[in-house]
């Protein structure tokens, strides 16, 4: 950023030097190359101010990005934050991320039925139902789900996605 506004300076410092050449130029009728260099150097301070615009607005959506990500790592179970390099994975339009201190993995899933959704997992284990019938989840997890857990056909453990009903 310091590099454009130095550059930005220098433009219009030299735009400035120009105009106030160009005006008793004009006056002795000796314009000479003064006019081009002149429409040169205005052109570049546009540039530069173009420039210094994208920069400052480049600059802001990289803290906000920062921020969001920072929110991403924290565990929602216990507040820590987890370790962005090892913990912390991304897919396509998607993230797990996994706090080994609590062991809570959380994330966002996609369907195939295309629906995204959130999931969270305290202890990043899934509990086998001690007994089955409603309201398991809440006797085993209590308010700490996001998507009910399930068994897929396979015999893994996944989500249940809320909009389509389908284990993925």
């Amino acid at each position: 950023m310091n590099g454009v506004k130095s550059n930005l300076e220098d433009a219009r410092k030299r735009h400035e030097r120009l105009s106030s050449e160009f005006r008793p130029a004009v006056r002795k009728s000796k314009t000479g190359s003064l006019f081009s260099e002149k429409h040169a150097a205005q052109q570049e301070v546009q540039r530069l101010e173009r420039l210094e615009v994208a920069v400052v607005e480049f600059a802001e959506d990289l803290r906000s990005a920062c921020s969001m990500t920072r929110d991403l790592l924290c565990c929602p179970t216990c507040k820590q934050v987890a370790n962005p390099v090892h913990e912390f994975q991304v897919g396509d339009g998607t993230f797990q991320c996994k706090y080994s201190g609590c062991g809570t993995t959380w994330g966002t899933r996609l369907c195939r039925c295309g629906k995204p959704y959130a999931s969270m997992l305290p202890s990043g284990k899934f509990a086998e139902p001690v007994a089955l019938g409603a309201g398991w989840e809440d006797r085993l997890y209590g308010c700490d789900l996001l998507a009910i857990p399930a068994r897929a056909a396979n015999g893994e453990w996944s989500f249940v996605c809320p909009e389509c009903g389908e284990i993925s």
